[in-house]
């Protein structure tokens, strides 16, 4: 999970892509990422499409983790505004 950044920092397009088609997917960043919400993440990265949720399920899957006190009781992460961002308002 990139929590918005740039996933596979500092790799180029085709690295990337032989990483992904090797099986290599992005670990679970932090203990704030419910493992309930990577373990969606993780279905919808499958090779086989056969294998993926389809949308209806992972609307209805995210629907059961919005009813879980484990999911709903992380906190979220901190960001903080660019200088930029700050200075344009």
């Amino acid at each position: 999970m990139s929590m918005g950044y740039m996933p596979y920092p500092g790799r180029g397009n085709q690295e990337v892509m032989q990483l992904v088609a090797a099986g290599r997917r992005l670990e679970l960043p932090n203990s704030l990422t419910p493992p309930q919400i990577y373990a969606i993440m993780g279905q919808c990265w499958k090779v086989s499409p056969e294998l993926r949720p389809n949308f209806s399920t992972i609307i209805e899957r995210i629907g059961y983790c919005l009813q879980d006190p484990d999911v709903l009781n992380v906190p979220l992460p901190l960001f903080h505004r660019s200088a930029s961002v700050e200075k344009d308002k």
